[in-house]
C-alpha cells in the first residue's frame, strides 16, 4: 500500500512538472519558434479544475499550470511549501513536548504553527481549484462596508445528544465608530435555562476603516480583538467566564492574482483563559481555570455584483470547543481535541435589510437564520 502511494505521488509530481515545462515553453517565443512573440491567454475551465483536484491535491497550483498561468501556480506552490513547513515544524515541536494545547508557552507556539501551516496548506489547494475553474470570473465582488450600526435578530436550532436544549434566540449589534468595532451579543435558550452573553471590542490595525470604499476594492484587513463571554448552563449546574485576546484578518485573494478575484481567506489566532463556576461546594468561580488556544481559518466567496445587493459565504474550521457545538469530541494526537466546522452566509437585500444563515457541526449540530438591519448614525 505504501509503495502504491509513493508511486502515485511520484506520478502526480512528474505530471505537474511536465505540464510546467510545457507551459513555460508555450510562454517562451524562442522555444516554440514563434516570431510574433505573442503570448497565448490562459484558458480556464473544467480540465484545469480537474487537474487542480488531482494531481493538484499533491502539488498545489497544478490547475493554474494546466490553464497556462504559471505565475499564479508558482505562488500557490510556494504557499503549499510554507504550509507544509510550518505544520511539520509545529507537529514535531508538539510531539517533542508531549502535551495538549492548553498550556501557554512553547507548546502554545508549536500548536499555533501546526494549525497555521495546516490552514495555509488547505487554503492554497482550494484557491487553485477556484481559480482554475473560474479564472477570476467569480460570483461577486467584496461585500458592502459595515454601516455605523448593524443589528441581527434570529433563531437557531441545536441538536445535542447530551443536553435537552434545542431552541435558541440570537440577538447581536455591531457599532462601528471610526476604526473601532464594539459587538455585544446574546444567545438565550427558549426551552431550557441557558444564557450566553458576549462582548467584543476590536480595532482595525490594517486596512480600510470599515471595508472597501469602492465596489471593486480588495477587502483585506487585520483586527486586534478583546472579548469576554459569560455562559450559564442553569439547569446543568455550571457556568464559565471566558477572557480572550486575538488577531483576526482577511486577505482578498485578488491581491495575489486576478484569477482569484471573488475569493478571500481568513485567519484568527489568539489565547483565552476560561474560569468555571460549578453548582457544588468549594467549586466557585476561579477554582478551576484552564487556558485555550484560539485558532480559526476560513475560505469564502463574495456574492453579487450589484452596488447594494451583495454578500458572502464562508466555510471555516474553528478550534474553539467552549461554544454550544463544542468540539468534535475525539482526542487526536498529544491530548488535543478538534474544534468544529461551519458555514456562514450573509446577503444584503437593499440599503437596510439583509439575511444571514449559518450551520455548525462539532459534538452537537447548530443551524438557523437571522434578519439583519443597518443604518447610518
Amino acid at each position: 500500500m505504501r509503495g502504491r502511494l509513493h508511486t502515485a505521488i511520484a506520478l502526480a509530481v512528474s505530471l505537474a512538472a511536465s505540464v510546467a515545462g510545457i507551459a513555460r515553453a508555450q510562454d517562451d517565443p524562442a522555444k516554440r519558434g514563434d516570431a510574433s512573440a505573442v503570448t497565448e491567454e490562459p484558458s480556464f475551465g473544467v480540465l484545469p479544475a480537474l487537474a487542480a483536484i488531482f494531481p493538484g491535491a499533491v502539488l498545489h497550483g497544478t490547475g493554474h499550470l494546466v490553464a497556462g498561468d504559471g505565475e499564479t501556480a508558482y505562488e500557490l506552490m510556494l504557499a503549499e511549501g510554507v504550509g507544509i513547513g510550518l505544520a511539520g515544524f509545529g507537529v514535531l515541536g508538539v510531539a517533542a513536548s508531549g502535551g495538549g494545547d492548553l498550556a501557554f508557552g512553547p507548546l502554545y507556539s508549536f500548536w499555533s504553527l501546526a494549525w497555521i501551516g495546516g490552514g495555509i496548506f488547505a487554503l492554497s489547494w482550494l484557491a487553485d481549484i477556484y481559480g482554475a475553474a473560474t479564472g477570476g470570473e467569480g460570483l461577486g465582488t467584496p461585500s458592502p462596508p459595515p454601516r455605523d450600526v448593524e443589528v441581527e435578530l434570529g433563531y437557531r436550532y441545536m441538536y445535542d445528544p447530551q443536553f435537552d436544549l434545542e431552541h435558541l434566540a440570537v440577538a447581536e449589534a455591531s457599532f462601528n465608530p471610526d476604526r473601532f468595532r464594539i459587538t455585544p451579543s446574546a444567545w438565550i435558550g427558549l426551552d431550557d435555562r441557558n444564557e450566553r452573553w458576549r462582548l467584543e471590542a476590536a480595532v482595525r490595525a490594517i486596512g480600510a476603516r470599515v471595508g472597501p470604499t469602492e465596489q471593486d476594492d480588495p477587502d483585506s484587513f487585520l483586527e486586534i480583538e478583546l472579548a469576554g463571554t459569560w455562559h450559564d448552563w442553569h439547569d446543568v449546574g455550571f457556568a464559565y467566564l471566558l477572557a480572550e485576546i486575538s488577531s483576526h484578518g482577511r486577505y482578498d485573494l485578488s491581491m495575489l492574482s486576478p484569477t482569484l478575484r471573488g475569493m478571500f481567506v481568513e485567519g484568527e489566532l489568539g489565547y483565552a483563559v476560561q474560569a468555571f463556576d460549578y453548582d457544588a461546594p468549594d467549586q466557585d468561580l476561579g477554582t478551576d481555570v484552564v487556558g485555550m488556544l484560539l485558532f480559526r481559518t476560513a475560505v469564502g466567496l463574495y456574492l453579487g455584483h450589484d452596488r447594494v445587493q451583495r454578500g458572502e459565504v464562508a466555510l471555516y474550521y474553528d478550534h474553539r470547543r467552549e461554544s454550544f457545538v463544542g468540539g468534535l469530541g475525539r482526542p487526536v494526537y498529544w491530548g488535543s481535541v478538534l474544534g468544529h466546522f461551519g458555514v456562514d452566509a450573509s446577503f444584503w437585500l437593499d440599503e437596510h435589510w439583509g439575511v444571514r444563515a449559518d450551520a455548525r457541526l462539532g459534538s452537537a449540530f447548530l443551524g438557523g437564520a437571522s434578519a439583519m438591519y443597518r443604518w447610518e448614525d
